[in-house]
């Protein structure tokens, strides 16, 4: 799984498409946690800057509900992310 998300991500960077490397990054750490398994820090915070700069809100939403973030982000982009996303409810329980 792990060897397989690594290579989306690459296809992903060679795209150069900053919306399909957010997806990717966001939903492979979402299975890895669901899963036990570590998380990359840092392509966790290159998603959260992207969601930053480009405004992606359902990708905010999706990190926001990720459990643990809080421990995985830096703090300025956490609270970057907490204070421009808050509205998004990331906690919520509709699935979106």
């Amino acid at each position: 799984m792990q060897e397989s998300a690594q290579r989306a991500l690459k296809d992903m960077r060679l795209a150069q498409s900053p919306i399909l490397e957010t997806i990717t990054i966001v939903g492979s750490a979402t299975l890895y946690l669901a899963h036990g398994l570590p998380v990359d820090c840092r392509q966790l915070e290159e998603a959260a800057r992207y969601v930053l700069r480009y405004g992606y809100g359902g990708q905010a939403r999706q990190l926001l509900r990720l459990p643990g973030l809080e421990d995985l982000l830096p703090s300025s982009p956490y609270v970057a992310l907490r204070q421009t996303f808050s509205s998004f409810g990331g906690h919520s329980q509709d699935g979106y």
